[in-house]
């Protein structure tokens, strides 16, 4: 049976390659045989087939393998943190903890100490992405030492309790280049404190008018 169709095949001049109509499709292949033409069916494109190969827009919050920074509504206290996780997984984390009011968790602390302020999540910055995790948490630890070059975590500055994995002393060199890429991504002025500061120069400009 084999040897019969390779023998059909080879007698013909050349091959269509179309796609399958039912009803249309085995009198094309009829009609095409009379002059040694071959047809091979091919499934066609369909509107399912459009669709399903549309991709979901993706959420800014779908990723993972992150170093990221959180800020503070109400001050100039940030949070630095790292973690494998997809970053929404990470947040209802910390938003549990927050609940909870969990003595391990920075951000917790923070809100338990300073009853009005609120968490920044909207402005949340990644600041660099590392799928190793030694290297993540390396990455987390020499930017925080860079923030905070103490030995210990400086309530003014950091939400963090702790600085994370100990890393070689020389990395305080880079302190100052990694500082400066690091006020580019980092926003420094709260935004209560830019909106504030907002309309207190529109009551000055409509005190002087």
């Amino acid at each position: 049976m084999y040897a019969e169709q390779e023998e059909e095949k080879s007698s013909y001049y050349d091959t269509l390659h179309v796609p399958y109509i039912a009803g249309l499709s085995e009198q094309l292949a009829k009609d095409l045989k009379v002059i040694n033409v071959g047809v091979t069916f091919q499934r066609g494109r369909t509107v399912f087939d459009s669709i399903c190969k549309l991709k979901p827009s993706s959420h800014r919050d779908d990723k993972k393998n992150l170093i990221y920074c959180l800020g503070c509504k109400c001050c100039d206290q940030i949070y630095l943190g790292e973690t494998q996780q997809f970053f929404n997984s990470r947040k209802y984390q910390h938003e549990y903890a927050i609940k909870c009011k969990q003595s391990t968790n920075g951000l917790a602390q923070h809100l338990k100490k300073n009853k009005k302020h609120m968490i920044d999540w909207e402005n949340r910055v990644f600041l660099d992405f590392e799928p190793h995790w030694r290297k993540r948490k390396i990455k987390e630890a020499i930017f925080i030492d860079c923030l905070n070059p103490g030995n210990t975590i400086s309530p003014n500055i950091l939400m963090n309790l702790e600085k994370g994995i100990e890393i070689a002393s020389c990395w305080k060199e880079f302190n100052p280049q990694i500082k400066k890429l690091l006020s580019k991504k980092i926003p420094r002025e709260n935004p209560t404190e830019k909106e504030n500061s907002n309309l207190q120069n529109e009551s000055t400009r409509a005190v002087h008018l």
